[in-house]
């Protein structure tokens, strides 16, 4: 299969997968609210807001790692070797991020000062260790291009969430948020039955092969290609989070819900092309790579980059031309005001989108902590444009730092990309 084929398929299967789910959350909120008062919704969305905010920084160092280096343990015939690492790593990122979630979760309940009972305690932590779970092993589904079972898992997941929703938040007679955190857990707790088929199978191969397991080296070399990407997603949390606090602060919090309401579905909307993209992409791109094809991967890589920017611009220019009727749908009418914002965070997103699929180069020759400085760099950039631009412009003010954020990191990222290439040229 070729590569243009290959990754058609994997494209459609996550745009189908993300598609769904996204369906499928729009009746989870609607059940939610229509079963519990604000109060209580607010509280379990904050919960749920950290538990997967969580789990998603804490996976990323691990499922980046896998989706890069299965491609070169494919080339070297070592696939039990890659079995065996990823599942000591997996082991050592639920451990340790468990320890670190733990006394987070207790200084954020006390400052927020939620109406937890002992259970809820308890049923958090459990929530984010499984919501983490689901995320690598989805992670380990993608390197290895199983995206059929990826697309199950990924779909099964959120419907069953909504069947218990539906069936037992709905009851008076436990206290809801209670009863919704357990409705998550049971939900993420679908891929197990999978997991410990699937470890089955490869213990058999690991063993019948007699290869080599995995050594302490080996799961330190995924730590440190993955660890300048958990740091890449923090500043990113900081650039965004910070963004709003700015607003807030320095002009009005009405200003900064303004700002909000509107860029987080427009960012979604402009990149859910280049989210789908850089998921089904690295495998591929890894494995032509490590293969001593690089300038195929190079080709292709750059034709991606112009699918996504088209499609990006396509979308925005349907947000900016029907910009009332989006603004009647996704937020009400006191949000009115922001459809003035959407052209600005529109670019932001547009550059930000390109930077990120850009930045796979990167990633193809390990140059993470590359990505993880240059990224940090442009949030700062961002949180001083804010600083700058918010007192006085509100939040078209934060949507222009955002921009300038976005466009930095495209400009380092365009910069080291260029260079590398040039230097590798030249020394071939």
């Amino acid at each position: 299969m070729s590569i243009a084929r290959a990754f058609t398929f994997d494209f459609a299967v996550y745009a189908l997968s993300r598609v769904t789910a996204a369906l499928v959350w729009i009746a989870i909120v609607s059940g939610l609210t229509s079963t519990m008062s604000p109060a209580e919704y607010s509280i379990f969305w904050q919960l749920f807001t950290l538990v997967t905010g969580a789990a998603g920084i804490a996976s990323s160092w691990l499922v980046t790692a896998l989706r890069r280096f299965y491609p070169q343990h494919v080339r070297d015939q070592t696939e039990p070797l890659y079995y065996r690492t990823a599942q000591v790593s997996a082991s050592l990122c639920l451990i340790f991020a468990s320890i670190i979630f733990f006394p987070i979760f207790w200084i954020l309940s006390i400052l927020a000062q939620w109406p937890l009972t002992a259970v809820d305690l308890f049923l958090v932590p459990a929530a984010f260790g499984l919501a983490l779970a689901f995320l690598i092993y989805c992670g380990h589904l993608i390197a290895i291009r199983s995206s059929k079972k990826y697309l199950l898992l990924n779909t099964t997941q959120p419907i069953l969430l909504l069947a218990l929703v539906l069936t037992l938040v709905t009851s008076d007679e436990f206290r809801k948020v209670t009863t919704a955190l357990l409705a998550v857990i049971v939900s993420y707790s679908i891929f197990c039955l999978e997991y410990f088929s699937s470890c089955r199978g490869q213990r058999g191969k690991i063993y019948v092969r007699n290869q080599e397991i995995a050594s302490s080296s080996q799961v330190i070399v995924y730590f440190r290609f993955g660890l300048p990407l958990v740091i890449m997603n923090l500043a990113f949390v900081f650039g965004n989070l910070g963004t709003q606090i700015i607003v807030s602060r320095l002009h009005s919090p009405i200003a900064a819900g303004i700002y909000a309401g509107f860029y987080a579905p427009i960012e979604r909307i402009i990149g859910f092309a280049a989210t789908i993209a850089a998921t089904a992409l690295l495998p591929l791109l890894a494995k032509l790579w490590d293969e001593g094809h690089r300038r195929e991967a190079l080709h292709f890589l750059f034709v991606v980059i112009l699918l996504v920017t088209t499609l990006g611009v396509i979308a925005s220019g349907i947000l900016i031309t029907y910009s009332d009727i989006f603004t009647r749908i996704m937020v009400g009418s006191e949000y009115s005001s922001g459809d003035a914002l959407i052209p600005t965070i529109c670019v932001a997103c547009l550059l930000f989108s390109t930077s990120s699929i850009m930045a796979d180069i990167l990633i193809l020759q390990k140059k993470t902590a590359m990505i993880a400085i240059f990224f940090v760099i442009a949030n700062l950039i961002g949180i001083m444009a804010a600083v700058a631009l918010t007192p006085t412009r509100g939040a078209l003010g934060a949507a222009e730092a955002r921009v300038i954020s976005s466009g930095v990191g495209l400009f380092l990222v365009l910069g080291a990309t260029s260079l590398l290439l040039f230097l590798q040229r030249r020394s071939s």
